[in-house]
């Protein structure tokens, strides 16, 4: 009996908000500098459109027996977080919560529902191969608006120089971010699966530009993430090692003024941490935020210090959920955290190493920076691992809702992921 096509669109259209989750958003925010208009001109439509594309998945999928696929600790601290906004926008008057509410909303609550949803059926070398294909076009956009002068200074008008590689709509982090997931997205490409010559000459070059836009965005959150990341990965396949050495040993031949940007990022990492000014204000905000947990340790006191202001957030999404959250929001946490490190365990050698990679990457991200309000990649990832299942699929009844899966996967079997013997 064949599936009705809402459904089989639903499941393509799922992959895709992942790939608009991950690199979407940095090749809206250098397209504006190409354009040179107003950032908001583009980037609330293209939220708009992912949340479009979001209803659909939920409204096309929204029967019971796939609604089993939601995780019900994941939804219930989405629910209560935006409880904790709600209560802050309408009780506490604090300055932008209405608006962290419905960014909360839209970029995350919608899209990791929407991916729960939509399943795993693709595998994760399609997800892995439109992301990689995704990104090369952010990243080739980046080096050139690099080249032509569109990158944006903050302190320009005091005369400071940065070393450091932002647009007007794109801050560092976001952009190390996407470097770091086209370049580990490009590396399971070219371990993982048997690709064609375009293909791999494409993974090749992704491991050059995003090694680039990493060290030109000079952060260290991403860099930290993606090289621990990567790290955990190699070790698994140590012997596999061997597909990287061709861009290992040329590409310091394809980065103009490489030893540059490396001496930045070592100075970056090796300089007096409390000398920087936004370092110092960051060790404050989380100090505060953990004198608000000691406060109010069971509920939670605020999402946002109202003595900082709008913008000013722990960059460390355990302290932000013990300061809005609580006890209670940091039980949920943890459990959420232990279970997706035992699947990830589970999953890593066979069935989805890339959804792991990107997990861990992300994981060690909000560590460094980054909003509970704003953590869509984190939480769409983390809504994947907890409800993926392995590969090794049982072909049941077609009138079984697991019959999708397993017809879409087979549809996609010739690039998926060797198996380790």
């Amino acid at each position: 009996m064949p599936l009705p096509k809402a459904i089989v669109w639903s499941e393509r259209i799922g992959l895709l908000i992942r790939v608009l989750i991950l690199v979407g958003y940095p090749f809206v925010g250098i397209a504006v500098s190409f354009l040179g208009i107003e950032s908001t001109t583009v980037t609330i439509p293209y939220r708009v459109f992912v949340l479009a594309l979001a209803m659909f998945v939920i409204l096309a999928r929204s029967r019971r027996p796939l609604l089993g696929r939601l995780d019900a600790l994941l939804l219930t601290f989405f629910v209560v977080y935006a409880i904790r906004l709600f209560w802050d926008w309408q009780f506490y008057e604090i300055p932008g919560a209405d608006y962290s509410l419905l960014f909360f909303t839209m970029i995350v609550v919608a899209p990791s529902v929407a991916t729960m949803l939509a399943g795993d059926g693709f595998g994760d070398a399609a997800f892995a191969k439109l992301t990689m294909l995704t990104g090369l076009v952010v990243l080739a956009m980046a080096v050139l608006s690099s080249a032509l002068g569109l990158g944006f200074n903050p302190w320009a008008e005091q005369g400071v120089k940065t070393t450091r590689l932002m647009f007007e709509a794109l801050n560092p982090i976001s952009l190390g971010n996407c470097g770091g997931i086209t370049l580990i997205a490009c590396v399971f490409m070219l371990m993982e699966t048997h690709q064609g010559l375009y293909v791999r000459i494409l993974s090749y070059c992704g491991v050059g530009l995003g090694a680039w836009v990493l060290l030109a965005a000079n952060s260290r959150g991403p860099l930290i993430a993606v090289a621990l990341a990567l790290a955990w990965f190699f070790v698994l396949r140590f012997r596999k090692m061997a597909y990287l050495a061709p861009v290992l040993l040329v590409l310091p031949l394809f980065i103009p003024n490489l030893d540059q940007m490396v001496d930045n990022v070592l100075e970056r990492f090796s300089g007096p941490f409390l000398e920087n000014g936004s370092n110092l204000v960051r060790i404050q905000i989380q100090e505060a935020a953990l004198q608000s947990f000691v406060n109010n340790p069971f509920f939670g006191d605020h999402y946002l210090d109202r003595n900082f202001g709008v913008g000013f957030y722990p960059h460390n999404i355990i302290i932000e959920t013990a300061m809005a959250l609580g006890l209670i929001g940091l039980a949920m946490l943890t459990i959420m955290f232990c279970r997706a490190w035992s699947r990830m365990f589970t999953f890593y050698k066979i069935s989805h190493p890339f959804i792991v990679m990107l997990l861990t990457q992300q994981m060690v991200a909000l560590q460094f920076s980054g909003a509970i309000w704003g953590a869509d990649a984190f939480f769409m990832l983390l809504g994947m691992t907890l409800t993926a299942r392995k590969l090794a699929w049982k072909r049941l009844p077609p009138n079984s809702v697991d019959f999708e899966p397993v017809r879409l996967q087979s549809l996609t079997m010739p690039i998926a992921p060797r198996q380790e013997r």
